[in-house]
């Protein structure tokens, strides 16, 4: 089985090969981060010049053989609309949809760390449909790493990462949210480090990822 994936930066790529090592699935990487250069540029997303970027690259990867289409990137997922999904004919997995499953099973206060700003009203709107129908009362909410999403972008990964575990320390030192997860893909190195160096479980969109894939393409 082979898995187009669809990221808006390269970082991605090495994150997605490591974490879904799964017998008999082969990936292919897309990367196109146009659209969020254009969004922080234009301050609008999504728009409909973004969204039809992003039906064609949708096309564009399922026309190259694939079984399954992956979307890692958040703001992606935030701005797309239904029609946009039934533009191709092919199973279309969410990053952050097992994750959200995961987020509201948890009991207590629940934060979900950002770095991309952009991607927070988009992101927490689709987490609070998806509570809503499962009729969660989870208290999630959204937390910024101010200043550390331009890093990525523009290749200091060491200090973005850096920048995501202060934001962890940060946040885990006031004691109030029992549980905390990173919301972006980006993020996840930074949360395992954290994770290992601490001690303390945080959740990211990778834990959560691995098993929807295997029920989507090696279903029993």
């Amino acid at each position: 089985m082979r898995l187009g994936c669809l990221h808006a930066h390269h970082s991605n790529i090495a994150l997605i090969s490591d974490g879904l090592c799964i017998d008999g699935l082969a990936l292919t990487h897309f990367v196109d981060p146009g659209v969020l250069i254009r969004s922080e540029l234009s301050g609008h997303f999504p728009d409909e010049a973004s969204r039809a970027k992003i039906r064609e690259q949708l096309q564009w990867i399922a026309a190259c053989g694939v079984d399954a289409i992956l979307i890692t990137c958040t703001q992606y997922i935030a701005g797309m609309q239904p029609e946009d999904e039934n533009c191709v004919e092919l199973p279309i997995i969410k990053l952050d949809e097992p994750f959200f499953h995961d987020v509201s099973s948890s009991s207590g206060s629940h934060r979900l760390l950002f770095s991309n700003p952009a991607t927070i009203k988009g992101t927490m709107a689709r987490y609070h449909s998806f509570s809503h129908v499962r009729s969660s009362e989870t208290d999630v909410r959204a937390e910024l790493v101010p200043d550390s999403f331009p890093l990525l972008m523009s290749g200091r990964t060491a200090e973005y990462r850096e920048a995501i575990y202060h934001g962890l320390q940060v946040l885990a030192k006031r004691g109030e949210p029992e549980s905390i997860s990173v919301a972006q893909l980006s993020m996840v190195p930074a949360a395992e480090l954290f994770e290992a160096s601490t001690g303390r479980p945080i959740g990211n969109p990778l834990k959560s990822l691995r098993a929807e894939i295997e029920r989507i393409l090696f279903p029993s």
